[in-house]
């Protein structure tokens, strides 16, 4: 694997994804500060596949593996898991032979597109779900149990993981690394893009691009702040009738009401880390190697490594089980 000849810029034709490139004065950014924030990312990526591999213990073998919501949380923490594993590996490659892993070769490329774009896609649509699994409870909390079953849940995942399989596939197969030239600096830059086209326009194949973008980022943020709207709403009203009753609430919707706590602490993290990327890219800052967009990038990234902490700053019982999963595997050691 070889660094990228003089005068060469690279892109990677992925607005969510920093380009690397060889002369620091082309991105205007200090080595200083990319070091910053490749540590950052290892530093996220490393404590999100930790966190993720917990969150993964604690639904498969707690008694939160009988509740339907169980496989949301899973598939959330193995989707998770890839994502960070994968940007990881990006981070250390990128550091170590001065380019990312998308424009390695065209296999490579047609990869890298669609890790970076399933996944993020599951990622968000799997919040939405556990979301509105949350807001199906507090609206109406005695037909939970017969409105989300475990079959349910099932058939929910995996009509999500063929629809976005199929649709993030043809992205990825019509990519390829093309070198452009860049009339500004008089280089060339290789980027991970579209070649193929089919008989389709360049035109409807950017919107079908753009698309893409809005099913994994912007339609969720929407849809996932609209819920925590109605849920915070209801949670309020319920604790004013509980106040004017003078009721304290039973164990199940003490329970209940902690669960959604904890989803929503993950909904908001969700929302803090990826809207500004999004409303930055909306405006029409596409440039991977502006230094505002870089390190909005970085914070995006915390996303999927986040999760685990929110789970545990405002899950009690998620802390509880945790705290069992770790007293069971000391005792075992004894």
């Amino acid at each position: 694997m070889k660094k990228m000849s003089e005068g060469t810029r690279v892109s990677t034709g992925n607005y969510l994804l920093p380009a690397v490139m060889d002369e620091e004065e082309e991105t205007g950014i200090p080595y200083i500060y990319k070091d910053i924030i490749a540590v950052v990312s290892l530093i996220s990526n490393v404590s999100g596949i930790l966190g993720s591999c917990l969150i993964i213990a604690v639904m498969r073998l707690s008694k939160f593996k009988s509740m339907p919501r169980s496989l949301f949380y899973f598939s959330l923490a193995v989707v998770d898991l890839l994502l960070c594993l994968y940007l990881m590996i990006n981070t250390i490659v990128n550091r170590q032979y001065g380019v990312t892993l998308d424009l390695i070769s065209h296999e490579s490329c047609q990869v890298d597109r669609f890790v970076r774009i399933f996944l993020p896609h599951m990622d968000a649509w799997l919040l939405i779900a556990l979301s509105g699994e949350r807001l199906i409870a507090i609206v109406k909390p005695l037909n939970i149990g017969t409105i989300v079953t475990m079959l349910r849940v099932k058939v929910i995942l995996v009509t999500m993981l063929m629809f976005f399989l199929i649709w993030d596939v043809e992205l990825s197969v019509t990519s390829g690394i093309v070198n452009q030239p860049d009339y500004l600096t008089n280089t060339t830059m290789a980027t991970c893009t579209r070649v193929n086209y089919y008989n389709f326009s360049a035109k409807i194949m950017a919107s079908l691009d753009n698309v893409s973008l809005l099913f994994g980022s912007f339609i969720p943020c929407i849809i996932i702040f609209k819920i925590n709207v109605v849920l915070s709403i209801n949670l309020f009203k319920l604790k004013r009738a509980r106040a004017d009753l003078g009721a304290t609430g039973s164990g199940i919707q003490n329970e209940a009401h902690k669960i959604t706590g904890m989803v929503m602490a993950a909904s908001l993290q969700f929302l803090v880390t990826t809207t500004p990327l999004v409303i930055y890219i909306l405006l029409g800052n596409l440039d991977q190697n502006d230094p505002i967009h870089m390190i909005l990038i970085t914070i995006y990234q915390i996303n999927p490594a986040a999760n685990f902490y929110m789970y545990f700053l405002s899950g009690s019982l998620f802390r509880q089980e945790v705290k069992k999963l770790f007293s069971a595997c000391c005792c075992r050691k004894r």
